[in-house]
């Protein structure tokens, strides 16, 4: 699997063992992640985010702003497994 920097897993992230529970607590310490939908997983109701710090390159691509200094959970994103990838991502299996 390769990145072709579409940008639509950082547009529609769902962070794991992040749920409505966990949710203020995590924008509390990651403010750049905006509340933009909500997702089933089985059956328990998950929010999904989009990062604001993935801006516009050339070509019609997109690249993290903070690329360098990302979190954990950014480096490890996004898992080809995920069934919460978005439809047309490079990296959904």
């Amino acid at each position: 699997m390769y990145c072709n920097m579409c940008g639509l897993c950082c547009r529609r992230l769902v962070v794991p063992r992040v749920g409505f529970r966990q949710m203020r607590e995590f924008i509390g310490r990651y403010p750049f992640m905006k509340l933009v939908d909500t997702t089933l997983a089985g059956h328990t109701e998950i929010p999904v985010f989009a990062c604001t710090l993935l801006v516009p390159a050339d070509g019609g691509l997109f690249i993290c702003s903070s690329h360098v200094t990302r979190p954990d959970f950014c480096r490890a994103y996004p898992d080809p497994r995920d069934t919460n990838l978005p439809q047309g991502c490079s990296m959904r299996a």
